[in-house]
């Protein structure tokens, strides 16, 4: 009978299993890495889609009553819980609510872009410094980012007195505060203009890329180019519509776009969609470029 060491008892159940090179451990679900990755840029999106579904049915209160008819049926109620009736008082008490509502979303996105203005400088001199002064796009993208880093930087210093927290108006007071956030508006517009002109710029010059290459390339490269610049002209336009809806809000703000404000929800509603998008794909871009397997190191 042999005895057992005592350093050896059970060391060989107890210890654990290492894992094969050839059979990595499970990855997670898709969605699972998905979504946060998107929650970093995509949250504020959520917050716009649904600040512009409450600008929609806060101007058209007839919509509240559709919508209510239709998320509950008669068949839903019963005699100890009737329906609510599509009365005046009825769309009067829900569209309060839901102004109120649209102005908490819209103060909680600016959490999101508090210091995004020091991107959009960052940007402007990135521009300013690397872009030759031959380049047409020049100006124009050093206009929109600088534009834009000034309607930011507004909004970021007028936050404590849009949210009250300071007894007696906040830091500039009320009436300069809301003074400043028009001027930011006004540059947002201006910013916008810049971009739109941009967009209308760049496609035109993919638009003589194409003429020209076509002449001296050959068939596959010619190919290869088109399907790139077409991917390019897709991206270009998306951001060119969005842009022109954007441009309600600050427009009518200001009073140089006279629309009211169901048709600028409505608009914020579009532009959303087409950045929540973009965003979306650029995401699931870097959540498969994270998820592929590393390169094989050179064999020595």
């Amino acid at each position: 009978m042999h005895s057992k060491c005592p350093g050896s008892n059970n060391s060989s159940a107890s210890a654990p299993t290492p894992v094969s090179p050839s059979h990595p451990p499970p990855e997670p679900p898709f969605l699972s890495k998905y979504l946060p990755q998107y929650s970093k840029d995509g949250l504020e999106r959520f917050f716009r889609f649904f600040q512009s579904l409450t600008q929609i049915l806060s101007s058209y209160p007839i919509l509240i009553t559709i919508l209510s008819t239709q998320l509950f049926p008669l068949n839903f109620y019963s005699s100890d819980f009737p329906p609510p009736q599509p009365s005046p008082p009825h769309i009067l008490l829900t569209k309060p609510a839901l102004i109120s509502l649209k102005s908490k979303l819209g103060l909680g996105r600016r959490f999101f872009r508090i210091f995004r203005f020091l991107e959009a400088f960052e940007g402007a001199y990135q521009t300013y410094s690397l872009t030759p002064d031959n380049n047409p796009e020049k100006w124009l993208d050093l206009a929109a980012k600088g534009f834009n880093g000034m309607y930011l930087l507004l909004e970021s210093i007028t936050l404590l007195d849009d949210l009250q927290v300071i007894q007696g108006g906040g830091i500039w007071g009320m009436k300069k505060a809301k003074e400043l956030n028009v001027e930011g508006q006004r540059f947002w517009f201006f910013s916008l203009c810049c971009a739109i002109a941009l967009g209308v710029l760049r496609l035109g010059m993919l638009r003589m890329e194409d003429l020209k290459g076509g002449k001296k390339e050959g068939e596959d490269v010619q190919r290869k180019r088109i399907i790139e610049n077409e991917k390019k002209k897709e991206k270009l336009r998306r951001r060119l519509i969005a842009d022109l809806m954007d441009l309600g809000g600050p427009g009518k703000i200001v009073g140089w776009v006279p629309v009211d404000d169901g048709v600028v929800g409505l608009l914020m509603l579009g532009s959303t969609w087409l950045t929540g998008l973009e965003i979306w794909e650029r995401c699931g871009r870097e959540v498969v470029a994270d998820a592929a397997p590393p390169a094989p190191a050179p064999a020595e």
